[in-house]
């Protein structure tokens, strides 16, 4: 099937680590390092943050659906997402954590969310999610032609259902994760605090999972970093104020190590940072998580 005009002026690259997150690590070139396994071979390239960080049709829905069929991509992502989160993110690169809205806590807290549930290798999983909620209302209320239906057919229904049917339904289900997470209701709750090494010529480095939590082994309370420019980290927890004040306190060079540790174990594809000084740190942590 030919594409529409309509469909050939529509967005089609589709950014799970959006391009104005990223926007701090651009050099003088407009571009970040972008740190990737090649054979089993750390390397470091210049990337521009339109080529990074996302897939073609990510969020799409199907052609034959009742929603428009990029309306995920321009409508939630961009819209409700991205473009507010970016004026939040601001404000805490900035310095006026203090003068923040609740709104403006709401939105931040969604972005965050979505960093965790937007990534391919999740949307999967969404899928599977949505899948057993329908298979559990269709087993509370079986169709009348087969009231006897059991668990197994069910299943075996929604298996068979077009790949464009089930695509649309890890999308919701993905909405649906963003919008009811920990990591939104700790974000929307929890104590905010950031962290700077300005003046340094210490880094902050980033990923394609950005966000990760620290269980504190004293107290069992979370917490979630993560790093907003190559300066700057952001942090939340739902528990003491003290744990915000320990994080802030903390020494710079053993703040950067821990978060950039973090974030480069957890990473599947690439990781990012300002300059491709960081191979060799890269190339001790990123083969422990992939």
């Amino acid at each position: 099937m030919c594409p529409t005009v309509t469909e050939m002026s529509e967005p089609r690259n589709h950014h799970y680590l959006p391009q104005f997150y990223l926007r701090p690590w651009c050099g003088d070139d407009g571009r970040v390092a972008s740190y990737h396994l090649v054979n089993g071979k750390v390397m470091c390239g210049r990337k521009s943050t339109k080529s990074i960080g996302s897939e073609r049709d990510l969020y799409a829905c199907r052609r034959d659906g009742p929603m428009p069929r990029q309306w995920v991509e321009t409508e939630y992502m961009t819209r409700e997402v991205d473009t507010p989160a970016a004026e939040v993110r601001d404000k805490i690169l900035n310095g006026e954590i203090e003068n923040i809205t609740h709104r403006e806590r709401k939105t931040w807290a969604r972005f965050m969310s979505s960093l965790f549930a937007r990534r391919p290798d999740v949307i999967g999983p969404h899928r599977d999610a949505m899948m057993e909620i329908i298979a559990g209302v269709i087993l509370q209320n079986p169709p009348k032609s087969q009231p006897d239906i059991t668990e197994e057919e069910v299943f075996a229904a929604l298996r068979r259902a077009p790949t464009g049917a089930m695509q649309d339904m890890s999308l919701t289900a993905m909405i649906y994760s963003i919008e009811n997470s920990e990591v939104y209701d700790c974000i929307l709750r929890g104590a905010w605090g950031r962290a700077e090494v300005a003046g340094s010529r210490l880094q902050f480095m980033t990923g394609d999972t950005p966000v990760f939590r620290v269980v504190v082994q004293e107290n069992g309370n979370i917490v979630y970093l993560m790093s907003i420019s190559p300066e700057v980290v952001f942090f939340c927890s739902r528990g003491s104020d003290m744990i915000i004040d320990g994080m802030t306190g903390s020494r710079a060079v053993d703040l950067v190590i821990m978060y950039n540790k973090g974030v480069v174990r957890n990473s599947r594809k690439f990781v990012v940072g300002r300059d491709c000084s960081l191979k060799c740190f890269v190339e001790t942590y990123f083969s422990c998580g992939n």
